[in-house]
């Protein structure tokens, strides 16, 4: 695929629904002249019968919209430049909290040069600024930034130490450590494997191949090494939690005490994806401003190499954030002594470092992030280490395809395989749980006989 830059080229996004987002088109060397004084304002409502079909392909209507003052700048050269905004609008300021609130499209702009279009673009409420720049960020967004930056070298460092600690003092499960990296880096392999696209040299696909690699090499010696600093300080201030993930890793998923950890934490996930889908729901009825939409790659739903690809990242995934936000919590628990504060300060943290704080309505946004976190501290309070690997891989596989129950559509492959495959888990780790009570009653059943 060629970049936006040669002529002709072309950028569609779309929603799930199929519907014109965005568009961006890279017009020809040589275009007509434009019409005299076409470049000032959007003030002509007749406009071209090719932009009446982009306001019907992104589900508007026409005659609702009226001409606005343009005040952006499209990302390529155009001599016509259009804006509109809705009729709704005309008496009140569209960037108000009531025209925003319910998230409908606040702007509709348009560019073209020669006249053939070039760029067209439905401004939402999270949408970035007028000028295409975001605005300037926030306090909270400064922040929350601040808060992921500190959060990993933090992490990395104090477990580099307590590890070093750890095998100093001949502690440390290594056996395990070294299991869990090397299964972490043989999914990250087997996924660029599978959804990979061959193209260009062979040198060329193996520097890429070497590029990608040295970053999942990074993140596997990361998990090594934040388990060596968390497995023996876990056994000491909570080896309840290590049970079924002690299993697993000797016995396999056959045990009783595993498959019933995996089905809590399927279960677990699947309400936090609810939680997290039911956040735009919840903004419409309160009328506040809804969070940006999960934008889905448009190679997720296109084919099961790409569907496989993202069940599989969501394994090493959920994995290096469930034993990187275990031992966060453990370290806090350490320091402050109470479990209760520890958990306090654990949601308080993750909630600034969540990706839910911009964008949409604050009051909202903190909500469903410290709900959320709630939720997983819980499984991991509870239930313990696996549940929540468990929780982590199936709110990444719920949450990371976009959903429906119209399997007819162009998405709907992704979506049924998904639920196919978290209900076909969820059914074998049902059955694999109550497996030692069957046999106890066909024992007790025969001695009866």
């Amino acid at each position: 695929d060629p970049p936006l830059s040669a002529p002709g080229s072309l950028r569609l996004l779309t929603n799930t629904a199929g519907r014109l987002l965005q568009l961006e088109a890279v017009g020809g060397e040589a275009a007509p002249s434009p019409p005299a004084g076409a470049e000032t304002s959007s003030s002509d409502a007749d406009y071209p019968p090719q932009w009446r079909l982009l306001f019907e392909r992104a589900g508007l209507d026409p005659e609702q919209w009226r001409p606005a003052p343009v005040d952006f700048t499209p990302p390529s050269f155009a001599d016509q430049r259009l804006a509109w905004r809705p009729l709704a609008d005309s008496q009140q300021d569209a960037s108000s909290e009531e025209s925003a609130g319910a998230g409908k499209p606040l702007q509709v702009q348009m560019a073209a040069l020669g006249g053939r279009v070039t760029y067209f673009r439905v401004m939402q409420p999270w949408t970035p600024g007028p000028q295409g720049w975001s605005p300037p960020p926030s306090f909270v967004e400064r922040l929350v930034s601040i808060v992921g930056l500190v959060l990993t070298p933090l992490i990395l460092g104090l477990g580099l130490w307590m590890a070093r600690r750890q095998l100093r003092q001949g502690k440390g499960d290594r056996r395990s450590a070294f299991r869990l990296a090397a299964v972490f880096l043989l999914v990250e392999i087997a996924r660029w494997f599978i959804t990979t696209h061959y193209l260009g040299t062979l040198s060329l696909q193996w520097g890429l191949l070497l590029e990608w690699l040295a970053s999942r090499l990074f993140n596997a010696a990361t998990l090594w090494l934040v388990y060596i600093a968390l497995e023996p300080f876990a056994r000491r201030y909570w080896s309840q939690g290590l049970i079924s993930w002690t299993k697993l890793l000797s016995r396999g998923f056959s045990d009783r005490l595993v498959a019933r950890d995996l089905l809590l934490g399927i279960l677990m996930g699947a309400v936090v994806a609810v939680s997290n889908a039911s956040q735009p729901l919840v903004a419409q009825v309160l009328g506040a401003t809804p969070p940006p939409p999960l934008a889905y790659g448009i190679l997720a739903p296109s084919g099961i190499r790409e569907t496989m690809g993202v069940w599989l990242a969501a394994i090493p995934d959920g994995v290096l954030s469930a034993i990187t936000g275990t031992f966060v919590f453990l370290l806090l628990r350490y320091f402050l002594k109470k479990q209760w504060l520890a958990a306090l300060a654990t949601v308080a943290l993750y909630t600034l470092a969540g990706p839910g704080l911009a964008g949409g309505d604050l009051t909202l946004d903190l909500f469903f992030n410290v709900l959320e976190v709630s939720i997983v501290l819980f499984t991991l309070l509870r239930f313990g280490l696996l549940a929540t690997v468990t929780a982590f891989v199936a709110m990444d596989w719920l949450s990371g395809a976009p959903m429906t129950l119209e399997f007819s559509s162009w998405y709907g492959g992704m979506a049924l395989s998904t639920l196919l495959l978290t209900l076909g888990i969820s059914a074998y780790c049902a059955q694999a749980s109550q497996l030692p009570r069957a046999k106890r009653q066909l024992t007790t059943a025969g001695r009866d006989l």
